[in-house]
């Protein structure tokens, strides 16, 4: 049975937050895989899609937000602007309806799909972030193939957005995590 997209982003949230404790303010201009953002734009971004989800599963719409989720929202302590957008997240999640439906940029989902969206982005940036501090992070097998189902179906649409890494090749007998990482472009 499938794991419940509630549970997914409540793991996945724990997993990616693991190495933040051990980033200090000084590693925060450190380059990331993500080769457009160093940590702290990396970190940055990571609070902004849980402010969003917070903002789009409470009911408001992207108009409503507006750019107030624009610019620096990490302010002076990084640590306690990811703390509070998980708990706020969290709290949301918990108690939306995941089969009603939200507007994105690209159209109507349902809830459930944008949090699945969220969540996959997050464990992948989760990685990224051990990354650039050299923390082991190892995703497990169950959130692997999560956001490998998830991303998988995608993998041409991703690729043409530009958002993603070029297509990696990987050996079929790889490990889950690599397969998920080679989908969207990193190597692991």
């Amino acid at each position: 049975m499938p794991m419940d997209s509630k549970v997914f982003f409540s793991e996945v949230l724990t997993l990616s937050g693991g190495c933040f404790k051990h980033i200090s303010n000084d590693q925060l201009s450190v380059s990331t895989p993500c080769s457009e953002w160093n940590l702290e734009a990396l970190i940055n971004h990571m609070v902004g899609e849980l402010l969003w989800l917070s903002q789009l599963l409470g009911g408001k719409s992207i108009k409503d937000v507006g750019r107030s989720l624009d610019g620096d929202l990490l302010g002076e302590d990084f640590q306690k602007s990811w703390l509070d957008g998980c708990q706020n997240a969290t709290k949301t999640v918990s108690s939306a309806n995941l089969d009603a439906k939200v507007v994105l940029s690209y159209g109507e989902v349902t809830m459930r799909h944008y949090l699945n969206e969220v969540s996959c982005d997050l464990l992948i940036h989760g990685w990224d972030v051990a990354q650039s501090i050299n923390c082991s992070l190892i995703i497990p097998v169950e959130l692997a193939q999560f956001a490998y189902n998830f991303y998988k179906p995608q993998e041409k649409k991703l690729k043409a957005s530009g958002q993603f890494g070029a297509k990696i090749e990987v050996d079929e007998n790889s490990s889950l995590q690599t397969k998920l990482l080679a989908v969207v472009g990193r190597v692991g």
